[in-house]
């Protein structure tokens, strides 16, 4: 096991299990050329067939390890010597795109490739990004996707019959059914192509519940997925020149006020600072920081206990995890506010807005 998760903070160790005895222990690990593996979770790992090496990719996690201080994504390639147990990094990558979110990383030593699949959130709606590289430089290359290849959740590779497998897992509420489908691309991958013309379509249409989540757990398992992850909830302040007049929901509403935070939250969620407004749309990221700040206005005196919040909007976890999160999303919140930070109040298990926060409640 590389690394993983707990306790607010994230690990650089590598452990091993023992079936006799049933206990995992640390590895005593030598890191070569004095390259530091940074505390990480969620990194991608595949074995080679010899069994003698582990390439390692990516990651979330920081320098320290702490939460506290944010996570953010790594994308080095590490290679693990099981015999003499030594760590060499091998290669980092170091232009990937801005705000990019690795969704599923697949390394194939066999090939000499690396496949990822990224996804960047917008206020157009989400980007989905398909990359490719070898693995002894990092030279990624993007390959072209197609409509049939959306909500992917994973990759795997069949060997015997030389494919690059995609799983994808779609919700369909107007039909009230799951749909899990499996795309099969015979490699290699010419990027210049549209993988349409290069996939199969296995689909498992309408399946019951028992089996779809029986079978994404094998997947999940099987593949080394990015199963944990701490999103960090990250927006960006237009300038003034990029505000749309024609776009009623830019145009300032007269309530607001140029100095402090503005919220509405009758209608569609907005948010300014300063009198400007805060690109946030309520989607993926965004999603906790709306429900929270919604919930809080909407509350007597812009003031909601923490029992309230919990039964709200995390009412199947636990205390602990419950305060984690809660803990995650006021972070966010402050970077979005900046520079009113302190107008979000925690304190006495209860979360209140500061008068510096005007909310704004239409007809």
């Amino acid at each position: 096991m590389i690394g993983g998760y707990g306790h607010y903070k994230v690990k650089n160790h590598i452990q091993k299990y023992d079936k006799e005895t049933e206990t995992w222990t640390v590895v005593p690990v030598t890191n070569l050329n004095g390259e530091l593996f940074n505390p990480r979770g969620s990194s991608a790992a595949t074995i080679t067939k010899s069994g003698e090496s582990i390439f390692i990719f990516g990651g979330l996690g920081n320098e320290s390890g702490d939460q506290k201080k944010g996570f953010r994504y790594f994308y080095d390639l590490w290679q693990f010597n099981v015999d003499n147990l030594t760590l060499e990094k091998l290669w980092e990558w170091d232009r990937p795109p801005a705000e990019m979110e690795p969704k599923s990383v697949l390394i194939i030593p066999e090939r000499n490739e690396i496949y990822m699949l990224g996804e960047i959130e917008s206020e157009m709606g989400d980007s989905l990004l398909f990359y490719r590289s070898p693995l002894n430089h990092p030279n990624f290359e993007i390959i072209q996707f197609s409509e049939s290849m959306r909500h992917p959740i994973g990759m795997f590779f069949l060997d015997k019959t030389n494919e690059l497998g995609l799983i994808k897992f779609e919700n369909r509420p107007n039909a009230n059914t799951h749909v899990l489908s499996i795309l099969t691309i015979g490699l290699p991958i010419f990027p210049t192509n549209s993988l349409e013309d290069q996939a199969s379509l296995k689909m498992f249409d309408e399946m019951s519940s028992a089996m779809w989540i029986l079978l994404l757990g094998i997947i999940i398992v099987g593949s080394s997925l990015y199963g944990w992850r701490q999103k960090q909830k990250w927006v960006e302040i237009p300038s003034k020149d990029s505000t749309n007049v024609d776009n009623p929901s830019e145009v300032k509403p007269i309530d607001t006020i140029d100095e402090g935070i503005s919220i509405k939250v009758n209608d569609e969620f907005q948010l300014w600072v300063d009198g400007k407004s805060i690109a946030i749309n309520g989607n993926g990221r965004h999603k906790q920081i709306v429900q929270l700040m919604t919930l809080v206005a909407n509350s007597p005196e812009n003031k909601l206990s923490h029992e309230d919040i919990q039964q709200s909007l995390w009412p199947l976890v636990q205390d602990e995890s419950f305060v984690n999160s809660l803990n995650v999303t006021l972070s966010a919140l402050r970077k979005v506010i900046s520079p009113y930070e302190k107008e979000i109040i925690h304190q006495n298990k209860t979360v209140a807005f500061g008068k510096g926060i005007r909310v704004i409640h239409t007809d």
